[in-house]
Order: structure tokens, then sequence, then C-alpha cells
């Protein structure tokens, strides 16, 4: 767009006319010298002047932005933060142009209701007990929860816009590097067990990894980091506990057979005793009949 049009306060006056969204014409001294229709039903601000308000602050940052704005001579964007009467908290994003005529143009759309969903986002995460974090494809943290910022012992700004080499031991964090990357190129969802150092020590942790793209086509990695040092000692213990009762099984199992070789080898000597017993006692049933019958004839 003609940047001489963007400049001139009739286009902004028609513009306006026409779009949604509240747009205000105003002086240096914050004066409004035009309002659009969607402005006149903003109760909040003042309709005289935008620095008519109990916010200092809200005041402070828009003389910054005009001086801004006039200084840089181009369009500036941002968010604007007004306290109200009942302490409630509006927010705005802005763009604000400086005019050829030494006015300043500007565009407000209400994001309060946006803003409070990402608010009410933001706690629900924070509660999360499992650290998660966002990065870039720099490898830098856009985000991360209060978990994962007491985890480093750092607070959340703190973190933000540094990457793993600024917390981790160089072995870690080029573990965390190579794997991001993998992530990040294949942009499918990953699990991997991996050693974190925090600021209560070392911790096995398993972290499920997964790519987004955001509106503008741009890759984030999103993380959640799981502790499972105890389930991975208990694990272990389970892993002795078993070793040990099996090393028992098979030790009694031998014992076992050693019985049950003993057993077999008696009833087979006593088999052969039983066999030797039938035959002497044969013998000796067939010894005895002969004299017997001899005296059996004698007495005939």
């Amino acid at each position: 767009m003609d940047e001489k049009l963007i400049r001139s306060s009739d286009f902004w006056k028609y513009f306006g006319n026409v779009f949604p969204s509240s747009v205000v014409i105003i002086k240096k001294n914050g004066d409004i010298v035009y309002e659009n229709d969607a402005f006149k039903k903003c109760a909040v601000l003042s309709h005289a002047s935008l620095f008519h308000s109990l916010d200092s602050d809200y005041v402070t940052q828009l003389k910054k932005i005009i001086l801004q704005c006039e200084s840089e001579k181009k369009m500036l964007c941002d968010r604007l933060r007004v306290k109200v009467l009942d302490e409630k908290v509006l927010y705005f994003t802005y763009y604000m142009t400086s005019l050829e005529d030494g006015l300043f143009s500007l565009l407000l759309t209400d994001t309060t209701e946006k803003n409070n969903d990402l608010i009410m986002l933001n706690n629900i995460v924070n509660t999360a007990p499992d650290p998660i974090f966002v990065k870039d494809e720099h490898h830098r943290f856009l985000y991360v929860n209060q978990a994962f910022a007491d985890s480093l012992g750092h607070p959340i700004p703190y973190v933000i816009g540094k990457s793993d080499v600024d917390f981790f031991p160089e072995t870690e964090s080029e573990v965390f590097y190579k794997l991001d990357r993998k992530t990040f190129k294949s942009g499918k969802t990953t699990v991997n067990e991996e050693k974190f150092t925090s600021a209560s020590g070392t911790r096995d942790v398993s972290t499920k990894k997964s790519v987004f793209k955001t509106l503008n086509g741009k890759k984030i990695l999103v993380g959640i980091i799981r502790d499972v040092t105890e389930i991975n000692a208990a694990r272990e213990c389970l892993k002795k506990h078993a070793k040990e009762l099996k090393r028992q099984v098979d030790a009694r199992t031998k014992q076992l057979e050693t019985k049950k070789n003993d057993l077999e080898k008696a009833v087979e000597k006593l088999k052969s005793l039983n066999s030797d017993l039938d035959c002497f006692a044969h013998i000796c049933c067939h010894e005895l009949r002969e004299p017997l019958r001899t005296i059996s004839s004698f007495s005939k």
C-alpha cells in the first residue's frame, strides 16, 4: 500500500467508517480529533483525550508509543494494557501510524477475552506438575511452565530466549540437541528416556516431544518431561528380586533333582533287594520241601 496514503488522515477516517474495530486520530498530547462509531461505543476510554485515565502506567506507555512512532515514522504494533475503575484489566492490540499533519492514527482491537483465555491456559499449564517447554528451530526456549523453571532453579523470564547449553552439562545438552533436531526433521512425536540434571540433582526422565506449525509457518517443538527416577529404581529393584528369586528357585530345583536321583537309586536298590529276597525265599522253600517229603514217605 502507498505510504503517503497510509499517512493520510482522510484515509484513516474512511477506513474507520468501514472497519469494525476502534479507530481514532489523536494529537501528540492525546487529544482525539476523530473517532469512528466503534470507538464511540467504547465506554472504558475517554472520548476527549486518551491521556485522561486513572491508569498512569497505560498513559506512560501510550506517550512512549507516540514518541517512538513520531521518531521512527513507521507503523507500530503491540499490546496495550488498561486498568479501569473497577480494577478490571482490559487488553488491546494497537496499530499506530504517524500521519503527515502531525497527528497519529490508532487502530484498537479489544483482545481482553482472548487474553483472559490465554491467561487461564497459562495458569492451567503452570499448575501441571510435569515440566513443559516450547522451543524454536534454533533450540531456544520460547515458553516454559513453572515446573520447568523450578527444575532449573531459575524464574521463567530468565529461561526464555536461552537454550539447553545455558543450563545443562555438555553431554546432556548434546543429547537434547540431537533428539530435538531429529524430532524437528521427522515431524513425528517422539518419546525418549534421558538424564536430566535439575536443581535437585541428576534425574531419569522420559520426554515426549511433538512439532507444531505456527500461523506464519514456523515450526516449534513442544515437550513434556516426566520424572521416571523412582519408576526406574523400582524396575531395577524388581529385576534384582526376580534374579534372586530365580537363583533360589534354581538352587531349590537342583536340590530336588538331587533328592529325586537319590530316591530313584534307593528304589532301584530296594527292587534289587526284593528280587534277592524272593530268590532266597524260593530256595528256602525248595530246600524245606525235600525233607518233608522224606518224612512223609516214612510215615506211610
